[in-house]
């Protein structure tokens, strides 16, 4: 008797678990008309202030189109490229607050779609940001 409730104790998460995935594998099959992201890992200086700032931030760029995400990946050096001079030029203060990292992911918008034109980049997310 004790052997099978272990066992069940033991069976009963595994089976959890396997539902959980399942339903994971439905919803993104269900989000397969979502827009094309990209996340990109940066780690950059931070211009002024006292010593010297590091930020290491993770930036999710939502695309228009799936052509888009593909045109800009094919030169993912020149997206680099833009958001790392538009971030390491900013001040430790103005990307502390919320409404400079507002004003940021608006920056980062316009630029990029300035670089791969057709509003390349409908959103920016920040899924990481950790300055030090």
């Amino acid at each position: 008797m004790r052997k099978v409730l272990i066992i069940i104790l033991l069976l009963f998460p595994m089976t959890l678990c396997f539902n959980a995935v399942s339903r994971g594998e439905e919803h993104e099959k269900k989000g397969e008309g979502a827009s094309p992201q990209l996340t990109e890992t940066f780690i950059l200086n931070i211009a002024g202030g006292t010593g010297t700032k590091f930020l290491k931030c993770s930036i999710c760029f939502d695309f228009s189109k799936p052509a888009i995400a593909e045109r800009v990946k094919a030169r993912l050096a020149v997206l680099r490229d833009a958001v790392i001079m538009l971030i390491s030029a900013k001040s430790v203060d103005s990307i502390t607050s919320p409404e400079g990292k507002l004003q940021m992911k608006e920056e980062l918008i316009m630029r990029i779609n300035q670089l791969f034109g057709d509003n390349a980049v409908s959103n920016v997310y920040f899924t990481d940001f950790i300055m030090q």
